[in-house]
């Protein structure tokens, strides 16, 4: 199953943004340019307990080689993995 359709409520989800909650944390990841990177981009990672608190989030790129871009999916997935909600 992928991480995505765990998450049941997604304000926003296409190929540059995500928004939603899941198990009472706001999730919110950007996609961004990035010259430094192979892949042409970043994604910023934001996510906040019900409190508002910072859970984890920052820049991250996620690439593994030259071959492997990361998608939405996997940013997704390391928002949740770094919060600890995995």
């Amino acid at each position: 199953m992928k991480i995505i359709s765990r998450i049941k409520k997604k304000i926003t989800y296409n190929e540059n943004e995500f928004e939603g909650f899941y198990k009472n944390h706001h999730i919110f990841i950007q996609r961004e340019p990035s010259e430094s990177s192979i892949c042409g981009y970043i994604y910023y990672i934001e996510v906040r307990n019900e409190d508002g608190i910072y859970s984890y989030g920052g820049y991250w790129s996620g690439e593994r080689s030259d071959k492997y871009y990361p998608d939405m999916e996997d940013a997704v997935k390391e928002a949740l993995i770094g919060a600890q909600l995995l």
